[in-house]
């Protein structure tokens, strides 16, 4: 989630409360189409501009140049905070958490289909419940309550006419994308408004759908009345649209004894020019906004370093030097893992990103007297190392555990949990053949080995022989971020005749 997605999102919805307030005389129909549509356009956002915040990015497995590591016992070293991460683990704990009302609200409203007993129709009865109300996405249902059975005819068909006007309208699908918007944006309040909103005019909206069938305002305002007794201390379920929330109850009154209120259905057109022009508030913030984002000053470089997961690697090694080797500078990336060089004359430069455990990431850029530059250094990980070491005895004598260059940063190194030790080569053992084989191999996702290659060996044989010992390695999947990659392998495998 980054600031100018916030931003974006947070014009959205700006926009749109302001136009729900603009036009708050216009018919319900209209401005619930537009609470919603908004609530979409917010809950796509980070897809529509591509932004890798929610989805890791594939990558395979390509030759990248080794990184020169020593390792000596169990050195340790003092890794900045990663406030990134932690900020990352706070958003998922939110969303988390409002997703669990939705989860619970959900589970609720199966039990409640699950144990009502059918009346007519689409229309059921449950004794748990104190208000009519509608839930489900493809096969929207109707439950009473128990005391509706004992409600005069007009009350109990103007509850049903209420709520299979949300079904006609698809109430419970739109409630339940918004529900997704609060989840994925809770921390912004914006949400949460337009969301209630959205919530009130689809009331009003199912309340004058009825009207226009003919009921007349005050008896059906004195049937909202009457329902809305029955519901005080009531909690109903999350997920469902209800008939007569107390919350709502006072504006919807009004509205139905209001003869002035706007009572039209949504149009096709309306619905077409509300669409075109959502459509193009969203391009023209997302132009803007990543446009004035992405300008940066003469003179600058910007660089902003992070793994192939999208995730942002502070203390990242940034170097800069001029084509003449005049300018040479070197910072350390902040807890963002972004840096800044400023004050550079025009010219080329050339930018290095080091980041232990993964390649160097390098990129030429040229500045003018009127333009800087912004750079992100996408990170991939670096080659670990395997050894092993065969005798020529009988039988292979135990090796020491495969050692292993630690991939830093936040990348969770493979660890090889199965192995098959090469057999020593009966013909190169009489020949006396001895020396090192050294592999390439490709640990695909799942932890097995992929593409193999023999990059050097004294001997056809013994090729062959740590070839086929290697293909049968399993490994510990590779995580970055907690998602698993493909990761370059170096295997020496050493053929030596003494014990």
């Amino acid at each position: 989630m980054t600031l100018s997605l916030i931003l974006q999102a947070s014009v959205l919805l700006s926009l749109a409360l302001f136009a729900g307030y603009l036009y708050r005389q216009r018919t319900p129909a209209l401005l619930h189409a537009l609470d919603t549509m908004t609530l979409i356009c917010v809950l796509l956002l980070p897809f529509l501009l591509r932004m890798t915040s929610f989805m890791p990015t594939e990558f395979s497995a390509i030759e990248v140049p080794a990184i020169s590591m020593t390792v000596t016992g169990n050195t340790a070293s003092t890794q900045p905070i990663n406030w990134m991460m932690w900020v990352e683990r706070f958003y998922l704990a939110g969303v988390a958490a409002v997703a669990l009302r939705y989860v619970v609200g959900f589970g609720r409203a199966v039990w409640l289909r699950a144990t009502s007993a059918p009346w007519q129709d689409n229309v059921r009865i449950h004794r748990s419940i104190h208000v009519p109300m509608t839930f489900g996405w493809l096969r929207p249902l109707i439950l009473l309550p128990e005391s509706a059975l004992d409600w005069p005819t007009d009350r109990r068909n103007a509850a049903i006419a209420h709520e299979n006007a949300h079904i006609v309208r698809r109430d419970c699908l739109w409630n339940f994308l918004a529900q997704i918007a609060c989840a994925i944006w809770w921390f912004h309040p914006l949400t949460w408004v337009i969301a209630s909103r959205a919530r009130k005019n689809a009331e009003k909206a199912a309340d004058n759908a009825v009207l226009r069938d003919g009921l007349s305002s005050a008896d059906y305002a004195q049937h909202l009345l009457d329902v809305a007794r029955s519901t005080a201390g009531s909690w109903e379920v999350a997920t469902s649209i209800a008939m007569a929330e107390p919350s709502m109850l006072e504006s919807r009154v009004v509205a139905v004894l209001d003869p002035a209120s706007p009572r039209s259905p949504l149009s096709r057109r309306a619905l077409t020019v509300l669409v075109a022009i959502m459509m193009l508030s969203l391009g023209f913030v997302s132009t803007a906004i990543q446009g004035h984002a992405q300008s940066v000053p003469a003179g600058v470089i910007e660089i902003t370093a992070t793994d192939v997961s999208g995730g942002r690697t502070p203390g990242a090694l940034i170097s800069l030097e001029d084509g003449l080797r005049r300018t040479s500078k070197t910072m350390t990336a902040d807890a963002v893992g972004e840096a800044k060089f400023d004050s550079l004359s025009p010219g080329d430069y050339l930018i290095e990103v080091k980041v232990p455990g993964f390649a160097i990431w390098t990129k030429g850029v040229r500045l003018t007297e009127s333009s800087g530059a912004k750079l992100d250094a996408t990170l991939i990980p670096g080659k670990i190392f395997e050894t092993m070491k065969i005798t020529a005895s009988d039988q292979p004598a135990p090796s020491t555990p495969p050692q292993q260059i630690r991939i830093g940063g936040n990348v969770q190194a493979a660890k090889l949990v199965s192995k098959v030790a090469p057999v020593y080569p009966q013909d190169a053992k009489q020949k006396g053949i001895e020396g090192s084989v050294f592999l390439q191999a490709v640990i695909l996702k799942d932890g097995r080995i992929g593409a193999l290659e023999v990059l050097s060996s004294p001997d056809e044989s013994l090729s062959q022989a740590a070839s086929e010992a290697v293909r049968q390695w399993v490994y510990q999947s590779t995580l970055l971020n907690g998602n698993p990659v493909e990761v370059i392998t170096r295997i020496t495998i050493n053929f030596t005749l003494a014990p």
